[in-house]
């Protein structure tokens, strides 16, 4: 999969019709989720703290059965959306119902990944939508019991990051216990098996975890190459404004790491590995036409 997302990267730096591919996917999830927030099914006691079960009415899980991986993929999808319709007002709309369906997946990981994913998008130079973002939180604070339910006076004190710190533990454990080489991801599935998990929850963590600290350290400069290669000027704004589209996105990805494994799902890993090459590798570019002769005789005209 790792493969496949870097191979579609390169592929998407010489034609756009990937926007158009995602564009359909994200339809068909956002119009789904909708449909099953209409139908508000049951979910698992587990997914929300007791203390907000009386106020979340419903979880929706798109395309898969667990609602955080449907949030992480529409977050990963919203800042391309908003790339789009800046270019094609018409687009707004799928940007408004791929913002709708992350809400109703009630997954507080997505709903900041998406939250940074914009602001960066948007970058210092665009205060007046980052306002307008802050101010459509707060609406939604005030007119969803269920958003503010979700979220709680005190994020970091409730059951779900309780449980997070209690698998962080144990990873960090088989980190001490194997450094260099880690203990692979068979060792990591039985250290987390008596907290009924099989991945660390933390996409660092699992990596030192598993393939140890060097492996960790490489990925550190995976991300430095990034950002670099993110910095680069591009000549067209049509294509600069889908590069900080995509790298607002990777960014939103990482800073979701910190509670999830974002490569615990295949998918997680195509959308890391294709963003990474749809940034870093070259253009390729048209050869210059060099100036010359027609034929080796005296007086010929140059061309």
């Amino acid at each position: 999969m790792a493969g496949a997302g870097f191979a579609a990267g390169l592929y998407g730096r010489q034609d756009r019709r990937w926007l158009l591919a995602m564009e359909i996917i994200g339809l068909i999830m956002g119009v789904m989720t909708l449909v099953q927030a209409a139908a508000a099914p049951p979910f698992p006691r587990g997914w929300v703290a007791p203390a907000e079960r009386a106020v979340v009415p419903f979880r929706v899980t798109g395309l898969w059965h667990n609602p955080n991986l449907t949030g992480l993929f529409l977050a990963f999808l919203l800042p391309l959306f908003l790339a789009g319709a800046e270019e094609d007002r018409r687009k707004i709309a799928l940007t408004g119902l791929t913002a709708a369906a992350l809400l109703f997946t009630y997954a507080r990981t997505a709903w900041v990944a998406a939250l940074v994913a914009l602001f960066a998008y948007w970058g210092p130079r665009e205060q007046v939508n980052r306002r307008r973002l802050v101010a459509i939180i707060l609406i939604l604070l005030g007119l969803f019991p269920s958003v503010a339910g979700r979220i709680g006076h005190n994020p970091l004190a409730s059951g779900t990051v309780g449980y997070r710190f209690a698998v962080w533990q144990e990873t960090w454990r088989l980190v001490q216990k194997y450094p260099l080489t880690g203990g692979g991801e068979d060792e990591l599935r039985a250290a987390l098996r008596p907290l009924r998990v099989d991945h660390a929850h933390n996409h660092y963590l699992q990596i030192a975890a598993e393939k140890g600290i060097p492996a960790f350290l490489l990925f550190g400069w995976l991300l430095v190459r990034f950002r670099k290669a993110a910095r680069r000027p591009e000549s067209a704004s049509r294509d600069d404004r889908l590069r900080r589209g995509i790298t607002a996105a990777f960014g939103g990805q990482l800073v979701a790491g910190l509670a999830e494994s974002i490569w615990a799902v295949p998918l997680g890993s195509f959308l890391f590995w294709f963003a990474y090459a749809l940034v870093t590798a070259g253009r390729n570019e048209p050869e210059p036409v060099v100036a010359g002769v027609f034929g080796t005789g005296e007086g010929e005209a140059p061309v």
